[in-house]
């Protein structure tokens, strides 16, 4: 899930293994690893290093029987998915353990034919599919209907401190106005995320 780098699908596993520590829960993170090892970490989470984003059926029967074995060994009562190679692995080994399934759908997943839908759909064959949107959840339900798990939106959300207007110095935000040409009366909005169209910065 870090390989990649540091998006708001990896964002949101760091955020919720600090809370699922600060309440007292163990948060392991199936994963390859990459860039934000350390922020997990800090965060209380626990790497366990496998393969995850492989799409050899082999592999993911592999990954499966190993997380089956973590869900015993870690006392695991729920496994949530964030991507659809480790969501099959993360399936099937629930259906093996016995514990609950759900997958967050936080991106829109090209399906041009049917066997790339029927890849997809792992997404939402859990117990119940978290869509980062309303957006999101709308096309899960014209991709597939209510044949398949519950929609819940969750919005992505962000730390409140981090972003607190109030900590940036008012002669900052009056240089980088000026920088910009923002006349008074004139609003910026801040989008913290990649500039790709998916975004909706044009909107």
């Amino acid at each position: 899930l870090f390989r990649r780098g540091r998006g708001g699908a990896e964002r949101t596993v760091i955020d919720i293994a600090a809370a699922l520590t600060a309440d007292g829960f163990a948060a392991p993170v199936v994963s390859e690893g990459g860039r934000m090892e350390d922020e997990l970490r800090a965060a209380g989470g626990e790497l366990i290093r496998l393969p995850a984003s492989s799409k050899s059926p082999w592999t993911i029967l592999s990954n499966a029987g190993r997380i089956e074995d973590l869900v015993a060994q870690h006392n695991i009562k729920l496994i949530h998915a964030r991507s659809r190679a480790p969501a099959w692995s993360g399936l099937i080994a629930a259906r093996l353990a016995g514990v609950p399934f759900i997958a967050t759908y936080h991106g829109i997943y090209a399906a041009k034919n049917g066997l790339k839908r029927w890849y997809n759909s792992v997404m939402v064959r859990g117990a119940a599919v978290i869509a980062n949107s309303q957006w999101t959840a709308d096309h899960i339900a014209a991709e597939y209907g209510d044949r398949f798990a519950r929609i819940v939106v969750i919005p992505r959300g962000i730390d409140v401190e981090r972003f607190d207007p109030a900590m940036v110095a008012p002669e900052r935000v009056a240089a980088l106005r000026a920088q910009w040409g923002v006349q008074d009366g004139d609003f910026v909005v801040l989008l913290p995320g990649r500039l790709t169209r998916l975004k909706g910065q044009l909107v």
